[in-house]
C-alpha cells in the first residue's frame, strides 16, 4: 500500500511539473495541484470549468514546444511504469495467494 502511494506521489510529480509549465504560456489556463486544491472550495467552478476533464485532454495532446514535449512524456512514462508496477504487484499477490 505504501509502495501504491509512493508511485502515486511519483507520477503526480511529474503531472504537476508539466501543467506548471504548460500555464506560463500564454492564454493557457492553470491547472496545477495547487489551483485544483483551491477550486475544491468553490464545487461549482469544479461543475462548470471540468479541470480533470481538460487535464485529460491536454495530456493526450503533443505540444509543439520541445521542453513542455519532454515533461508531458516524461509524466506519460512515469504514468505508464507505475500502473505497469502496481499491475504487477498485484499479479504477484494473486500468484501468492493462490499458492
Amino acid at each position: 500500500m505504501v509502495g501504491a502511494v509512493a508511485i502515486g506521489i511519483w507520477i503526480d510529480l511529474a503531472q504537476n511539473s508539466f501543467l506548471r509549465a504548460h500555464a506560463k504560456a500564454p492564454g493557457s489556463r492553470s491547472f496545477a495541484r495547487d489551483d485544483l486544491i483551491k477550486a475544491t472550495m468553490r464545487p461549482w467552478r469544479l461543475v462548470r470549468g471540468a479541470p480533470l476533464a481538460a487535464i485529460f485532454a491536454l495530456n493526450g495532446v503533443p505540444q509543439r514546444d520541445p521542453a513542455l514535449e519532454s515533461l508531458r512524456q516524461r509524466y506519460l512514462g512515469r504514468l505508464r511504469i507505475g500502473l505497469s508496477l502496481v499491475f504487477a504487484t498485484w499479479i504477484v499477490w494473486l500468484v501468492s495467494r493462490l499458492s
